[in-house]
C-alpha cells in the first residue's frame, strides 16, 4: 500500500512541479528560501516543526514531522495516529511569484492540469488560515487503495501557495481536524 501511495505521491508532485505551458496557463515553480530559513531559525526560537521563510510561516504540533519533498517549499508528514493509515498523510506547500492572477485564475489552471489525469470530486471556497482559499479534491480513476488529494490555493497580490494534502479516504473524518489546526496558523510575510 505504501508503495502505491509513493507512487501516487510522485506522480501528484510532478505535475506540480511541470505546471502548465500552454497560452494563458500557470507555470508552478518553487523556489528554495533554505538560506532564508537558516537565518530566520538562527534568530528566533523555533521548534523542528515551525517553518519560517522571507514569504510564509506555517507551525505544526508534535503529531506532524518535517518531510523533505524537493518539490515543494515545506512539508509535513502526519505521525500522531495509531493507525498505519494516518502515515499516508502529507501537507506539502508551494509558493510561486503571483503575476497578477486571481485566485480563481489560480484554480482553472490548477483543474485543467490535473484533470488529465485525476477526477475532480470536490470544489469550493475555502479559508486557510486567516486567507481566503479554493479548494479542490482529486482522485485516481478506478483507484482501488482510496487515497485523495485535496488542493487548496491562496492567491495574494504578490504571491501564491498550494496546499497539498494528500491521505487515504478511510481517516479523513480523523485526520482532516490535524490538517487544518496546521493550515490555521499559516501567515504570509
Amino acid at each position: 500500500m505504501k508503495k502505491l501511495l509513493f507512487s501516487a505521491l510522485v506522480l501528484a508532485a510532478a505535475l506540480l512541479a511541470a505546471g502548465c505551458s500552454d497560452e494563458g496557463g500557470i507555470s508552478l515553480s518553487s523556489e528554495s528560501s533554505e538560506q532564508t530559513v537558516s537565518k530566520a531559525e538562527e534568530s528566533l526560537d523555533l521548534t523542528a516543526l515551525d517553518f519560517v521563510s522571507e514569504h510564509f510561516t506555517i507551525s505544526a504540533n508534535e503529531k506532524w514531522e518535517r518531510y523533505n519533498e524537493d518539490s515543494s517549499d515545506c512539508a509535513f508528514s502526519y505521525i500522531g495516529g495509531e493507525k498505519d493509515e494516518y502515515g499516508a498523510t502529507l501537507l506539502s506547500i508551494q509558493r510561486m511569484d503571483n503575476p497578477n492572477m486571481a485566485l480563481s485564475d489560480y484554480a482553472d489552471g490548477l483543474k485543467e492540469m490535473y484533470s488529465k489525469v485525476y477526477e475532480i470530486s470536490d470544489e469550493g471556497e475555502d479559508k486557510v488560515g486567516e486567507y481566503d482559499a479554493y479548494y479542490f479534491k482529486l482522485t485516481m480513476p478506478e483507484d482501488k487503495v482510496g487515497i485523495t488529494i485535496t488542493l487548496k490555493i491562496v492567491a495574494t497580490e504578490t504571491q501564491a501557495f498550494i496546499f497539498h494534502i494528500t491521505y487515504l479516504d478511510s481517516v479523513y473524518e480523523e485526520i482532516m481536524p490535524e490538517v487544518n489546526k496546521v493550515l490555521d496558523t499559516f501567515k504570509v510575510i
